[in-house]
């Protein structure tokens, strides 16, 4: 866990506003975030459940991501 904490803090001055909210989110409460739906994590932070997937997507690649 602590890696993806790490991770999401050194990454979130690159984040667009939809991705900031998300992260902010995930690190103040990452035990409910753990278990959210894309769907609850957008409509509680306010942003699309496809702006949670692609954020995902794109920010968990361990390998270089095909976009």
């Amino acid at each position: 866990m602590n890696d993806l904490i790490t991770k999401i803090q050194s990454e979130l001055p690159g984040f667009s506003k939809g991705q900031k909210q998300i992260a902010r989110f995930i690190l103040e409460h990452y035990d409910k975030a753990a278990f959210m739906t894309a769907s609850r994590l957008g409509v509680t932070v306010g942003v699309s459940e496809s702006t949670v997937v692609a954020m995902t997507a794109i920010r968990t690649c361990s390998v270089p991501c095909r976009r």
